[in-house]
C-alpha cells in the first residue's frame, strides 16, 4: 500500500525496537537492468519513520516496467506481495 504506515507483526516490531502496534513503513523496491528489463535488486525493509530519511535519485528518463510474470510461468515476479524476482 503505496504511502501508508503498517502495523507490522510482534516479532518484527521487536527487531525494530519498537512496540508492537506503532505504525512503521514498509518501502518495495526493485531496479532493472536498463537493457535488458530483467530484475537485478529487490528489496522490502520496514523503518521507523521517527528513525528514517528517505531520499529518493532517479537516473534517465523515467518508463513504467514491463508487468510482473509469474516465476512458474518462466518470469521474474515482481515488486508487490512478498515474492522477491530474484527468489528472496
Amino acid at each position: 500500500m503505496p504511502g501508508q504506515l503498517l502495523v507490522p507483526a510482534p516479532e518484527i516490531a521487536a527487531h525494530l525496537e519498537t512496540e508492537y502496534g506503532r505504525p512503521v513503513s514498509l518501502v518495495e523496491s526493485l531496479s532493472r537492468d536498463r537493457a535488458t528489463g530483467l530484475a537485478v535488486l529487490c528489496s522490502s525493509p520496514w523503518n521507523r519513520p521517527d528513525r528514517t530519511r528517505v531520499v529518493v535519485e532517479m537516473d534517465g528518463p523515467w518508463q513504467r516496467p514491463a508487468p510482473a510474470r509469474d516465476p512458474e510461468e518462466g518470469g521474474t515476479g515482481g515488486p508487490s506481495g512478498s515474492r522477491c524476482p530474484l527468489g528472496g
